[in-house]
């Protein structure tokens, strides 16, 4: 899917080869976080602030699976995810 791609939680993280974000021009739209019981779900339009409701989230049966779910989700919803990451990056702050 052009434009989206598997990155770590912070740019400059290389502790681990784990790529847990689905980001688009890297604002994260999509995060997988793995329980302390070593389970993992996601947790989608991560985009979004959180005073906009409530996350949605979804179990996943390993890693694997939850990467693969997510990157259908996105493709699913890439038309809005695109406008509003979009609209997040206009309202970025510009350094004259």
């Amino acid at each position: 899917m052009p434009g989206f791609q598997w990155t770590g939680v912070h740019l400059n993280d290389h502790s681990t080869d784990t790529d847990t974000d689905t980001a688009l021009e890297g604002v994260a739209v999509v995060r997988l976080i793995e329980r302390v019981g070593g389970t993992w779900f996601a947790r989608l339009d991560y985009q979004r602030p959180a005073l906009a409701g409530p996350n949605k989230s979804r179990d996943c049966s390993s890693f694997e699976q939850g990467k693969r779910g997510a990157e259908i989700w996105a493709e699913r919803h890439q038309e809005r995810l695109r406008r509003e990451v979009a609209a997040i990056i206009a309202d970025y702050p510009h350094n004259a």
